[in-house]
């Protein structure tokens, strides 16, 4: 939903406050980027020169 949006604004002051410290940090210091769909979601630069693995987890 549109809630999920980076660019949502009809938050508290704190949450946006936090919202943006997350994203400075993941951006500037760790080197992804967002998806501006879903404020939670970062991808690492240039993630796709990787390949997909499909392993099992125990």
């Amino acid at each position: 939903s549109e809630k999920a949006h980076l660019v949502f604004e009809d938050l508290s002051e704190n949450i946006k406050e936090n919202r943006k410290l997350l994203q400075d940090v993941m951006i500037d210091i760790g080197g992804f980027e967002t998806l501006a769909t879903e404020w939670w979601h970062f991808d690492l630069k240039g993630w796709q020169k990787y390949p997909v693995l499909d392993v099992t987890l125990k």
